[in-house]
């Protein structure tokens, strides 16, 4: 079964993102999602309703210091009260993520089916009026980035190296394309992200302003072994 995430419309990509989830995290349960109930009371636009009807309750890989699953590097809110802050308005906007320092925030309009996304810029603890840039693509897009790196990173097992695609593919590795040049914070800089042999989740950025460094996680210990094979870290002491 392939894995790939298809980036034709909103409903493509958070299909292919729910089946990898699956994959990935294991089976979903009833209780990871919010209950419809719930999502009755806010105004969500169509793309973020679904991931929080399918994931927004998903259990955190580190307690105490997340709130669920998709808060390992950055966070992605909790639609009710929370230590670590949640869903909330700022002006016509609507926040649903926050980088982990809280040097960015990202937001979308309440309304309509797949809005677009901004992220705020200029803004700190000293200049709380952010201005606000509009990503290319809509909310679903920026939905799957944004998963699959909370997933990668919150993997039991994980490390960054320069050029492990390169090295893994040529050691004949098989190597599925998961979601290409997918938008994230940096304006400049585009993220794709690749399954090895099934058991490595790996993150490879492009762009101006891109790093050599590629990230990477596993939750199968079976996977230092590939890891170990071509003599890049393997995250494990």
């Amino acid at each position: 079964m392939t894995r790939t995430i298809l980036n034709s419309n909103a409903d493509s990509r958070l299909t292919g993102l729910e089946r990898f989830l699956e994959f990935w995290l294991g089976p979903r349960r009833p209780e990871y999602g919010v209950p419809a109930e719930s999502l009755a009371k806010i105004e969500l636009p169509g793309s973020l309703r679904r991931f929080y009807a399918f994931a927004g309750r998903w259990p955190p890989a580190s307690y105490p210091y997340c709130e669920n699953r998709f808060h390992a590097q950055d966070r992605f809110l909790p639609l009710g009260p929370a230590d670590w802050g949640s869903l909330h308005r700022s002006g016509p906007y609507l926040v649903f993520a926050i980088e982990n320092q809280g040097v960015w925030e990202v937001a979308t309009l309440p309304d309509s089916d797949d809005p677009q996304v901004w992220i705020s810029e200029n803004c700190s603890h000293r200049t709380p009026y952010p201005s606000w840039r509009e990503l290319q693509n809509p909310l679903s897009h920026f939905l799957v980035t944004f998963v699959l790196q909370e997933a990668m990173m919150g993997a039991n097992f994980g490390a960054c190296h320069e050029n492990v695609l390169d090295v893994l593919s040529e050691a004949g590795y098989d190597i599925e394309r998961i979601w290409m040049d997918g938008e994230y914070a940096w304006e400049e800089v585009r993220h794709s992200y690749f399954l090895i042999d099934q058991r490595i989740l790996l993150r490879r950025d492009t762009g101006d302003c891109a790093l050599d460094d590629q990230w990477y996680g596993y939750n199968d210990p079976a996977g230092a072994e590939i890891l170990k094979s071509v003599d890049v870290p393997t995250g494990v002491g």
